[in-house]
């Protein structure tokens, strides 16, 4: 699964999130009370956030690297780059052998 509808996502009614233009459902939150002291609609904000998120992250991680060819970076950057690639990786349904090792 390397492809999903691109956004922008919107949260209607704290329940249904849906394609800001075209108003396609693309998924339904099952409730709006709070399972485990979460309240949905704070899940279902973060769902409806998550094509930009994810195109932040994939552009961010393309500048990092950028910098580390041309001036290099510290242990933690390159860590923590390592880590938003894993996650972009995950979103997007890619696994790569060997990547989280």
């Amino acid at each position: 699964m390397k492809n999903h509808t691109p956004g922008p996502w919107k949260l209607e009614n704290g329940i249904n999130i849906r394609h800001e233009k075209t108003s396609l459902l693309l998924a339904k939150m099952i409730d709006h009370l709070p399972i485990n002291g979460v309240p949905q609609k704070a899940n279902g904000l973060l769902i409806a956030a998550a094509p930009e998120l994810l195109a932040s992250c994939l552009a961010l991680i393309a500048k990092f690297e950028e910098i580390e060819e041309a001036e290099g970076m510290d242990l933690l950057t390159v860590s923590l780059v390592h880590e938003a690639k894993i996650a972009t990786l995950d979103a997007q349904g890619i696994v790569e052998e060997g990547y989280n090792d």
